[in-house]
Parts: structure tokens; C-alpha cells; sequence
């Protein structure tokens, strides 16, 4: 009988690797997050040419394996949290596994030698309070479908999440109390290392962006949103920072690129700017 699996069924683990590209054995698995969605597979781009003097293809050649993973996360206080913070800057490889955890594991694709391409974190405050969230995408070098070597452990679903509670903005070292809501992004240059036979054996990472949104409340006595207009205008650098719990996302001499006042007919008027910052440290 043909089985239909449940897409809350699925689970998310990493391990990090020791060896790039190589799933520890015995290796100890961590919960990645709770999940809100996710998709994976592999864009191999077979080659091909056009037949002469026909509407079609002549034939088709072998491309590249090229894994990857997308999927958005509610992190949880421990590992969740750890990942974000250990792997959104694409310097420490992992193994990623995607698994229906039961009595006879279901294991949909292992991924070794993983890094992010990009990472976005938000939280919102107000007007609806929620809890953090972040969307990844994942390269990989191969993707397997068995378990691996030795007698791999696997964390139990965390029963802890980062709630907007649990976000601290600073903006020049100084506590903001009346943030609104807050994201922000790295996207990682990412190069495939690829042998004479077309596999890959490295992901070298390039250059990075920096760059986000911070809404706060227009609680200017006179002049609404005039500071950030003219620090906007004049490049002024500003440094933002978004602390979850222990974790300080830091970033150093950011400028405004945008800057809007939206003032709503059935809303509280507010200022959002949108900003790059020119290095990221995470301590």
C-alpha cells in the first residue's frame, strides 16, 4: 500500500562537520527549529543543444549535482538558536537531515557539506506581537538518502521558542522601547568547488551583504522622522544591534538607504527605514 506522509511530520537536524563535507560518525544530531515550511531537491541543469533543422533537442548531457534546501524556522532557545548563530555567516560546514523521526526513521535527504546562502531573521512587535522567524536557504555538496556511519543519537523537539519578548533593538548602544519590528539579512557568495567529474567537493564562500528594516514609533516632538531623513541623506553611520537572549547580532556603521514616515488612517504613525551595514559580528 502506498504511504502518504504528513508535511508536519517532518523534522529538521544538523550535525557540524569536523571533516567538510563529511557526516561525523556516531554523529550527534541537534533539532534544528520548530518548522514552518520547507522544500528541497537538487538543480542539476542537464545540458543540451538544438538539433539542426529541427524544432527540438538533439539530446541531453549529464549537468552538475547542486542540493538545496529552503525552509523557514521558528528557532528554539537552544540548538535553533546556536544554528543561526554558528552557521548564518556560511563559515562552518554541516550536515543537514530531513526526517520523519519513528519507530522506522524515514529519512527524506541528508545533505553534507552545507552552508547558508542566505538568512533572513524577523520579529514583530507591532501591531501583531509574534515570535522570531527565519528563512534559509542551504547549499550542499551531496545529497544522500541513508542514515550515516555508526550510531547517530537525535535531539528531541525543543519545547522552547525566541519570542518577540525575547528580542532586545539597540541602536548606537542605546535600548530602543518603542521598536516596532526588525529583520535582517545575509546573503552569502557562495562557489561550487567542482572535480573532472562533475562533482562537487568544496563550497567556498565570497562576499557578503548586510542589510535589513527597523520600524519604530514616530514619538518626535516636532519634525517627524527628520533625523533619520537627514542621517539618510548625509550616510550617517549607525550601529544596530538585535540581541536574542544571549546571542548579540551586531551591526557596525549602517546607513539608511530608505527612510518613510507611514502615517495610516486606522494606525499609530511610525518610521521604517531600511539600512546596510558595512560588517556583521555575532558574539
Amino acid at each position: 500500500m502506498v504511504e502518504f506522509y504528513p508535511g508536519y511530520a517532518v523534522g529538521i537536524w544538523y550535525v557540524a562537520e569536523v571533516t567538510d563535507g563529511t557526516t561525523p560518525t556516531n554523529a550527534a544530531y541537534l533539532h534544528l527549529a520548530h518548522k514552518t515550511s520547507l522544500d528541497w531537491g537538487n538543480e542539476g541543469n542537464p545540458n543540451g543543444i538544438r538539433l539542426s533543422g529541427s524544432k527540438d533537442y538533439a539530446d541531453w548531457a549529464k549537468g552538475i549535482e547542486n542540493p538545496t534546501v529552503n525552509f523557514t524556522i521558528n528557532p528554539s532557545q537552544a540548538s535553533g538558536k546556536a544554528f543561526i548563530k554558528n552557521h548564518i555567516q556560511a563559515s562552518l560546514p554541516f550536515t543537514l537531515l530531513v526526517m520523519w523521526d519513528r519507530g522506522t526513521d524515514v529519512i527524506y535527504i541528508r545533505i553534507t557539506g552545507c552552508k547558508v546562502k542566505s538568512g533572513n531573521v524577523k520579529c514583530e512587535l507591532y501591531p501583531n506581537a509574534g515570535v522570531v522567524e527565519a528563512s534559509l536557504a542551504i547549499w550542499g555538496w551531496k545529497g544522500f538518502f541513508t542514515q550515516s556511519a555508526g550510531i547517530p543519537t537525535f535531539e528531541a523537539p525543543p519545547s522552547t521558542f525566541l519570542n518577540w519578548s525575547n528580542v532586545v533593538i539597540k541602536r548606537n548602544t542605546v535600548v530602543v522601547t518603542d521598536w516596532w519590528d526588525f529583520d535582517f539579512s545575509v546573503e552569502n557568495e557562495l562557489y561550487r568547488n567542482i572535480d573532472d567529474q562533475g562533482l562537487c567537493n568544496g563550497i567556498t564562500d565570497g562576499i557578503r551583504e548586510v542589510s535589513g528594516t527597523f520600524t519604530r514609533s514616530a514619538n518626535d516632538v516636532s519634525g517627524v522622522g527628520s533625523v533619520e531623513y537627514a542621517e539618510s541623506v548625509d550616510a550617517t553611520n549607525v550601529d544596530l544591534e538585535m540581541d536574542l537572549i544571549a546571542d548579540l547580532y551586531q551591526f557596525v556603521d549602517c546607513v539608511y538607504n530608505e527612510v518613510r514616515v507611514t502615517a495610516p488612517l486606522d494606525g499609530i504613525i511610525g518610521k521604517k527605514m531600511s539600512w546596510k551595514a558595512t560588517s556583521l559580528t555575532i558574539a
